[in-house]
């Protein structure tokens, strides 16, 4: 993106943006898989090993938050810690390697 124009400051907002997006996506996939697994392991793990107990599931929404608000975090940040080696990068001669 460097090579069409564009300054350093919109090419990391921009993968910033997408991290955000797919690190929510990420979070609502992972809550989704994490809810059917506890289904699984209560409905048939916990049954058959501790029938006297009446477990119920239960995924209290601050759990639901905070993994949706380190996840997306975590993600959104990462991609900041390119900033540096994007600005020094040899335009050039990357260009030239990968002709």
């Amino acid at each position: 993106m460097r090579a069409f124009g564009l300054p350093v400051r919109s090419i990391l907002g921009m993968i910033t943006k997408e991290s955000i997006v797919i690190g929510a996506l990420a979070t609502l996939i992972g809550v989704g898989i994490g809810t059917l697994m506890l289904d699984w392991m209560l409905g048939s793990l916990a049954a058959r090993t501790l029938p006297d107990f009446g477990i119920v599931r239960y995924i209290a929404p601050s759990t639901v938050a905070w993994a949706a608000g380190v996840g997306i975090v975590a993600v959104g940040v990462a991609p900041l810690f390119l900033a540096r080696r994007i600005r020094s990068m040899d335009l050039p001669s990357t260009l030239r390697v990968m002709e």
